[in-house]
Formats: C-alpha cells, sequence, structure tokens
C-alpha cells in the first residue's frame, strides 16, 4: 500500500533496487512529512548520490529491453531459411566458419592485394573507433571528474555529431574518390585526438570535451559510409554476402588491442594522456596503407571483371560421369579472383563455369 501523499509511480524501478537501497529509501519516505515530496523525487537524488544503484537498475532495465525486443524478432520474425551452404566433409560447425575464414583470406592476400589493403586499414581504424567510446569515458571519469549525466551528455553530442558527418561522407565521395575522402576523415580524427589529449588536462572543461566529442561523432558518421561505399565497389559482384562476413572479421580483429595498450600504460604510471593520444597510432597506419591501394577507379573496373572460383564445393558434384572428381578446380594465377562459397552459385555446374574461358579448367 503507498502511503498517503505519496505518489505510486516509479513503482517498477523500485522492485529492481537491492534490499539495502529499499530500506534507504523508505526509511526517507517514511521521515518525510506527509505534504512534501513524493517517491519519485527521493529515489531520484539517491540515484544521483550512488551511481552504483543508478548502474544497477540501468543494467536490470536495458536487460528487459533486450530480452523482449531480442526475444520476439529471434521468435516470430525471423522465418524458415535454407542453409547458404553445406558444411565440407570432415568438418562440423564449429570449424567449417574458420576455415572459410581462413581460405578466404589467404586467398584475397594472393590474388586481391587491393582489398587485403583496404582490410587491413579498416582493422586499424575499427580498432581505434571501437575503442575510443570505452577510452574516453575512462578518461572523463578518471581526469576531467565527470559525472554520470555529463558523460551521457558526451555520448549524445557524438550520435547526434554523426548525423552531419553522414551528410558530410557523402558530399566529399561525390567530389573526389570514396578512399581520399576515408583519408580526410581519419587524418581529420586523428588529429581531434591529439588536441583533446593536449587539451583536457583536468576539471572544468565540461564545454571543450563536448566540442571534441562532435568532433568525434563527425569522424563516425563521415568514416562507416565511406567505407561502405569502397568495400562494395571493390570485391567482386555476387559476392556482397560471403565478402560481408569477412568485412565484419576484420573490423573486429583488433578490437582488443587498443584498451589493452592503454590499460598497460595507465598500469605502468603513465600519463593518461598520453593513453589516449596512442589511438593515433592506429589511425595513422590506417590512413597510411590506404595509400597501398591502386588507382580507384582502376580497382572498381578490374572487380568488375574478376571471375569466381567455387572452393569448398561438396564431393557430390561430378564432372563427365566421373565418380572420381573431387569437385578441386585449378585457375589461371595471374587473374585476380576470390573463392566462391555460396551455395547458390555452387548449383552450376563446374562444365558451364570453365565453357568459353581457356583460363578455368577443371
Amino acid at each position: 500500500m503507498v502511503p498517503r501523499g505519496h505518489s505510486a509511480s516509479g513503482g517498477g524501478i523500485f522492485l529492481f533496487c537491492p534490499p539495502t537501497m529499499r530500506l534507504c529509501v523508505s526509511s526517507r519516505i517514511d521521515r518525510s512529512p506527509t505534504n512534501s515530496g513524493s517517491m519519485d523525487s527521493t529515489l531520484f537524488h539517491y540515484l544521483q548520490e550512488d551511481e552504483v544503484a543508478a548502474a544497477r537498475i540501468s543494467q536490470a532495465g536495458a536487460f528487459v529491453v533486450c530480452v523482449v525486443c531480442f526475444g520476439v524478432s529471434w521468435t516470430r520474425m525471423f522465418g524458415a531459411r535454407e542453409a547458404a551452404s553445406d558444411v565440407p566433409a570432415g568438418q562440423n560447425l564449429l570449424t567449417a566458419g574458420f576455415w572459410k575464414v581462413y581460405t578466404t583470406g589467404r586467398f584475397i592476400a594472393k590474388k586481391n592485394r587491393n582489398l587485403m589493403w583496404f582490410l587491413l586499414s579498416l582493422s586499424f581504424s575499427e580498432a581505434a573507433v571501437f575503442s575510443l567510446s570505452v577510452i574516453a569515458i575512462t578518461y572523463m571519469t578518471d581526469q576531467l571528474e565527470f559525472t554520470s549525466t555529463e558523460n551521457g551528455i558526451a555520448i549524445l553530442v557524438l550520435l547526434l555529431a554523426s548525423i552531419p558527418g553522414c551528410l558530410i561522407s557523402t558530399m566529399v565521395t561525390k567530389r573526389i574518390n570514396p578512399v581520399r575522402s576515408l583519408q580526410i576523415c581519419l587524418m581529420l580524427v586523428a588529429i581531434n585526438t591529439a588536441c583533446a589529449a593536449l587539451v583536457l588536462v583536468g576539471p572544468g572543461q565540461q564545454l571543450a570535451t563536448y566540442a571534441f566529442a562532435a568532433g568525434w561523432g563527425l569522424a563516425t558518421g563521415w568514416k562507416y559510409p565511406a567505407e561502405r561505399v569502397i568495400y562494395c565497389s571493390i570485391i567482386p559482384p555476387g559476392q556482397d554476402a560471403q565478402l560481408m562476413g569477412t568485412y565484419l572479421f576484420a573490423g573486429q580483429i583488433l578490437t582488443w588491442l587498443p584498451p589493452l595498450i592503454f590499460t598497460s600504460l595507465n598500469e605502468a604510471g603513465v600519463s593518461m594522456r598520453i593513453s589516449v593520444a596512442s589511438l593515433d597510432v592506429f589511425f595513422v597506419c590506417a590512413f597510411s596503407i590506404l595509400f597501398l591501394i591502386d588507382d580507384y577507379q582502376s580497382v572498381v573496373n578490374l572487380a568488375k571483371h574478376t571471375g569466381r572460383i567455387p572452393v569448398g564445393i561438396p564431393n557430390r558434384v561430378q564432372q563427365n560421369g566421373d565418380s572420381s572428381f573431387n569437385g578441386e578446380c585449378t585457375v589461371d594465377e595471374h587473374i585476380p579472383q576470390l573463392p566462391l562459397l555460396n551455395k547458390s552459385k555452387e548449383s552450376k555446374s563446374v562444365s558451364d563455369m570453365g565453357n568459353g574461358d581457356p583460363e578455368l579448367s577443371c
């Protein structure tokens, strides 16, 4: 029963509070006059004082929302779908994915160097951007003594600034090629990070922090569209689904390294400002590697005429009635091509792939 003069709203949040917090809030309500304040305001002031309790409530709320939303989408909205490819003989679901990543990566390294350089640049830039939020929040909390509210404002500014960043990315990419557009973006975010490490030295710099957060937001909104335009235009047609997995893998493979460097420097007693500036190493590496890509338009034209190689075709495929055929093909080593792992494309007979193409034979 709700005491007279106190609002019943906010009771849902109250249920998520730990027992000690419930006792504290209840005692405050009992001691307050009948007509002064409400449980909402009392709980709000308590959460301002106890950030751990606020984090617990936010995590509990996020968990409930995720369970409801993901549960409905996964159980009700995803229909039945046939497998995109068969598990190769001698492998299982646990090893097949790693094997495909290995074979695709090895082939890209041997026969499509431009794509390899782009994916390597992506690994460095994505590692820095992915770690930026974690490192920045740590820096703002410890070095700048930001409250949770001020951290939230900085993150909100970053997210809002990414919207005009997308528009800038579109305009610059139309004027110059996407590779150079991405390099400009990486150069600007590196300068922004270095300036932030130099300027943000202590408490009382909220406005300057929000300005640098806006700069990071612009770069984030600029970076992702440019990268996707480059990737989708330099991969062979018809292999978007397969190589998008490679794109995501390259973007995640080094995300553990910047936080490790930041933590190691911090534990060694190095200034946290230097630790933040260490992110520029990744941005500069990503910027420099992009110079190794050939002329963008030449790479795009080459991708349009790049052939495909069937890799991992199950042994059920036969050629000219020869039951000993094992599904392996040979290809001219001088043609830059990529492995094809899609089941829909595997349905084409190997003889059809080779007809009229002297470079591809089985």
